[in-house]
């Protein structure tokens, strides 16, 4: 990592070389701050690589025989994050959280462990924090000091930050002291990936009412941290299995072609250069998004969620998985299903099939305008009128009758 890890490691008896070491790192800074120029671009590329060394090299991290991974849930019944209808984030995140740590704990190559589940936080954890707050604050002080002196004299470039109104690093000073406590505690813990689940909202959306913005977003360590390389490798394989089946954010600053969006101030993700695992938010999609708040489509959202993350993070550690490997398939369908139906597992899992047959979304649409969402609207109408055309059923009329119904229980 940068500097801050160097020191943090030297034996405590060596209290009076840190000091020497951070004066001597300062006097570097200001005198490449006093240098003209021309001479200072030079210095800044080779000064700068001694600070920012790869926590976590994405192609070490590969070879690992066993991969320690710690799934961290937002929020809490205390702070409970967003919510929409009597549905609070804090239940989804730990619903979705249970679901992929399923997946991944029957892997013999991952060490997979829940911070929290829907009982509580982890004893341990638990009892860790409440006897460390102190440390927490000075790990946390120590990384602030160090960055904020890079940035001053111009090692380190600062972003202007910006915010959805519901910032991370503006919770209330508990969660705050949590979210560094937990990457204190991974790095001790020698974690070598952190994954952070959530769901989405934004400032200025009255809670009783759907918003207008949708899709998901993984937010990874800005470019300049320790953990960023290995955080955004991973946060690509995860973002490529999840994007084939749902929509990325089209929130303004959120969108992006990937999904990917860079941050430095989210706690969660290493803020301060505090984290040396990868370090991954995932903002799975708006609370009030139809998917979530349907009580017939819910738990197969989450898990077919939980599922392409966690095929996403197989594929990135070079394991075998089908390219177009869904959860919910295969399905059987016993019963018609007709425009207006919503709420269903069995429109969901037909939207499914008709994504993974290349027929949905219908032509000229995209997964933001036409989402798979368990509900039968005019795109999944489209899309089984093109089906039907294509395996020679009559009338093409859309209505997933009889002989629509044997045409997809054939098909495997």
């Amino acid at each position: 990592m940068f500097l801050a890890k160097f020191i943090k490691n030297l034996p405590r008896r060596q209290t009076g070389r840190k000091k020497l070491i951070i004066s001597f790192v300062i006097l570097i800074c200001l005198f490449i701050y006093l240098l003209p120029k021309d001479i200072k671009i030079n210095l800044y590329h080779q000064t700068a690589s001694v600070f920012f060394v790869d926590s976590i090299d994405p192609a070490k991290l590969k070879e690992k025989p066993l991969v320690k991974i710690l799934i961290v849930p937002g929020h809490d019944n205390e702070y409970w994050g967003t919510e929409h209808k009597g549905v609070k984030e804090a239940d989804l995140n730990v619903e979705l959280a249970e679901y992929l740590y399923d997946f991944l704990k029957n892997e013999e190559r991952f060490d997979v462990s829940l911070l929290r589940d829907s009982k509580g936080y982890d004893a341990e954890y638990l009892d860790y924090f409440n006897g460390s707050r102190q440390a927490i604050f000075g790990f946390l002080q120590r990384h602030k000091k160090i960055m904020n002196t890079l940035i001053q004299v111009g090692i380190l470039s600062f972003e202007e930050p910006f915010s959805n109104g519901i910032g991370y690093s503006q919770s209330v000073s508990k969660v705050a002291s949590n979210l560094y406590g937990i990457n204190k505690w991974s790095n001790e813990h020698e974690m070598d990936i952190v994954l952070h689940i959530h769901f989405n909202d934004y400032y200025g959306r009255p809670h009783d009412k759907e918003g207008k913005y949708s899709g998901l977003t993984i937010y990874v360590p800005e470019k300049q941290y320790s953990n960023a390389k290995a955080s955004r490798s991973l946060a690509e394989s995860i973002s490529e299995n999840l994007g084939r089946l749902f929509a990325y954010s089209n929130l303004p600053f959120e969108e992006d072609d990937q999904g990917i969006v860079e941050n430095q101030e989210f706690i969660a993700t290493g803020s301060y250069n505090t984290l040396d695992a990868v370090g991954l938010l995932i903002e799975y999609g708006y609370i009030y998004e139809p998917k979530f708040m349907g009580s017939g489509t819910r738990k197969i959202v989450l898990q077919e969620m939980a599922s392409q993350t966690y095929f996403g993070i197989k594929k990135y550690f070079n394991e075998i998985v089908e390219d177009d490997e869904i959860f919910v398939l295969p399905h059987r369908w016993d019963y018609d299903l007709k425009y207006g139906m919503q709420n269903s597992v069995d429109i969901f899992a037909l939207q499914m099939f008709l994504n993974q047959q290349g027929f949905y979304p219908p032509k000229w649409s995209n997964l933001s305008n036409c989402p798979i969402s368990g509900y039968f609207g005019s795109c999944t109408l489209k899309s089984v009128k093109e089906f039907q055309k294509n395996n020679n059923i009559e009338p093409a009329n859309g209505l997933v009758g009889p002989l629509t119904r044997e045409k997809l229980n054939e098909i495997k």
